[in-house]
């Protein structure tokens, strides 16, 4: 599954550690501008509702098909990653199958 096929929904102290970030990034100047015009686009400042939902602006949710189509939420350092269910299961199938070999290399690496 791409990043293109994934909704990011940042906190506002991981977005300005970004922007901090994208500023350094001098080779990366081409990329950083991609990403802040869509972000600038597509992007919201928004608070959960009263049920814990984060609006997701209407622009994005039809470019991303993602009109009436259930969406799943998973939390990734301190990013909520938003996924269409059926890219959503994709990933836990890829996971499951990844799981045994990840066991045992971080059990070397010391996990307990």
């Amino acid at each position: 599954m791409d990043s293109a096929s994934t909704i990011r929904i940042y906190p506002e102290s991981i977005w300005r550690y970004n922007l901090g970030l994208f500023e350094q990034q001098l080779e990366l100047a081409a990329e950083v501008d991609a990403l802040l015009t869509n972000a600038d686009y597509y992007g919201v400042l928004s608070t959960p509702d009263t049920s814990g939902r984060v609006l997701i602006k209407a622009e994005l949710r039809a470019k991303m098909e993602l009109l009436g189509d259930l969406v799943v939420g998973t939390g990734k350092r301190g990013v909520i990653h938003v996924y269409r269910k059926t890219d959503h299961q994709a990933l836990l199938v890829a996971a499951a199958q990844a799981v045994p070999d990840a066991i045992q290399k971080l059990t070397r690496a010391g996990m307990r």
